[in-house]
């Protein structure tokens, strides 16, 4: 009797994997349905906040702190920060126009 209910239950379990297995071969959109063909496109426009104006002071200042950074440190990594910071700004710049 023991036999029977072992292989029940194991039968029981190898009918659960395969159909949680079969359930998850479906992609989420055949699981969700067909989307209405006529459903409007969404477009989504980042913004990147306003960017900071430095005086040339502070510009002149910045730069003479990084030189000596680099001059005391050449493998420092707040240059290569800095850099990508200039990357960012620019990219604001493009977006902005």
């Amino acid at each position: 009797m023991r036999s029977v209910e072992r292989v029940k239950l194991r039968s029981i379990g190898l009918m659960l994997a395969l159909s949680l297995l079969t359930w998850s071969g479906a992609t989420p959109s055949e699981a969700a349905g067909k989307f209405p063909a006529d459903a409007p496109e969404v477009v989504v426009q980042t913004k990147c906040p306003p960017l900071k104006a430095y005086d040339a002071a502070a510009t002149k200042k910045a730069g003479a702190e990084l030189r000596s950074l680099l001059s005391a440190d050449p493998a420092a990594a707040s240059p290569g920060m800095i850099a990508d910071y200039k990357l960012l700004r620019d990219r604001c710049r493009a977006y902005q126009k």
